[in-house]
């Protein structure tokens, strides 16, 4: 029987759109999740269908951008805290038109 860890992914996704007054903008964003699961791919699998889960019930965003978000794991921590499956963190958006959004990461 293998062994079930707790993780922490850290997500960065580029390429969403979203609906804005102004019409459509890009955005990129940041995500942790905490995952049970066996193993560090079997953790970023989850990670990344319960965000695009999570984005696909925003009105705002066009849905078809959701598919083609380009993911990038910032970072996997092993051994978390079963209290961390609690945490339900948010997201952190920036435009990723703004070549700023590197110093504010």
């Amino acid at each position: 029987m293998s062994r079930v860890s707790i993780y922490k992914v850290c997500l960065r996704g580029d390429g969403l759109r979203v609906l804005e007054e102004g019409g459509e903008v890009t955005w990129g964003f940041f995500k942790n999740e905490y995952i049970r699961a066996p193993d560090i791919r079997s953790a970023t699998a989850i990670a990344k269908a319960r965000v695009k889960r999570a984005l696909s019930v925003n009105s705002a965003v066009q849905k078809d951008s959701i598919e083609d978000i380009l993911f990038t794991i910032e970072g996997v921590d092993s051994g978390v805290s079963v209290w961390r499956l609690l945490n339900n963190e948010g997201f952190v958006f920036y435009d990723s038109n703004d070549s700023d959004h590197e110093a504010d990461a």
